[in-house]
This record gives C-alpha cells, structure tokens and sequence, in this order.
C-alpha cells in the first residue's frame, strides 16, 4: 500500500475530539486508548492508595478502643470505702468515654473521606472501561450489593460512637444517683 493508504487507516472515521481552548485536536484511537490506559492506571494507584488508607484508619480505631474498653471494664470491679477514690474513678471513666468517643469521632471522619475518594477513583475507572469495553474491564455492574460493600467500613465507626454513647449515659445516671 501506498503511505497515504496507511494514513488512512490510523485516521477513525468518527474520532474523538479534545478542546484545548480554541484549537480542536484530532487523536487516532490508538492513542487515545494509550492515554486512557495510563489516566486508568493513575486511577487504579489512587484507589488502592485510598482503600489502604481505610484499612489503616480503622486499624486507628480497633486498637485504641479495645484499651479504653478494657480501662472502662477495670474500673467497674473497683470497691473502694473512701469517697475520693470513688469520685476518682468516677472521673477517670468520663476521661475514658470522652476520648472513646472522640477518637470513634475522628476516625469515623477519617473513614468517610476515604471512602468517597475511593469511591470517585471508582467512578472514574468505570467511565474509562465504558470507553473500551473489549479492553478494558472494571468489577461487576452495579447492584445493591456492590454499593453496601462499599460503605460497610462507614458503619463501624459509628458502632463504636453508640457504644460510648450508652456507657457515657449510663455512667452519669449512676453518677447522679
């Protein structure tokens, strides 16, 4: 074949345009899926990068309330005569809580914001494989399912927030009482 005939066949009959400001850049399919194949790859480093930053917020999370649980549960076996050490403990307990509640707090935060970043870096990987679907591939549809697998690390935070809140509550009624 002739080189024209080669150009031809590089050229798609309906390519993709790209606007950079008033000039309009015609890219042949084959490049177009290169750049799609590296913006893929980004996307797949950043989503992986957010999902290890959930597993590592929550490992915040156990750790630190599994102590406060245990220095909570200590103090509940300690029977004292002397009011100071009573109210001692007593105060001791609300320190507990509070930090319990406040470290559930943050993480849940923490937990969130990487959550829907992962979700976004997600979101972006399917508008790609939606490009070339013969090439690329990204998980399953979406159903029901796949969207509470999603948010199932946004739930336990507030598990533990609950669980501060009724030990708080119960706490200050026996204070009082």
């Amino acid at each position: 074949m002739s080189e024209s005939a080669e150009e031809k066949e590089d050229i798609p009959e309906n390519p993709k345009t790209e606007e950079k400001s008033d000039a309009v850049e015609l890219k042949p399919k084959s490049q177009d899926f290169e750049d799609d194949l590296s913006t893929w790859d980004r996307y797949k480093e950043a989503m992986f990068r957010e999902q290890d930053s959930i597993h590592l917020r929550l490992q915040w999370l156990f750790l630190p309330q599994s102590v406060l649980l245990a220095a909570f549960g200590l103090t509940l076996y300690v029977e004292t005569e002397f009011t100071e050490i009573e109210i001692l403990t007593d105060l001791f307990r609300l320190v507990v809580v509070m930090l319990g509640l406040l470290s559930s707090l943050t993480v849940s935060l923490a937990v969130g914001a990487a959550t829907s970043m992962h979700e976004i870096w997600s979101d972006e990987m399917r508008k790609i494989a939606k490009h070339h679907p013969t090439k690329l591939s990204y998980g399953t549809r979406s159903t029901i399912f796949e969207g509470m697998s999603r948010h199932c690390a946004n739930l336990i935070p507030p598990v533990f927030i609950f669980a501060w809140m009724v030990l708080g509550l119960i706490m200050l009624t026996n204070m009082n009482s």
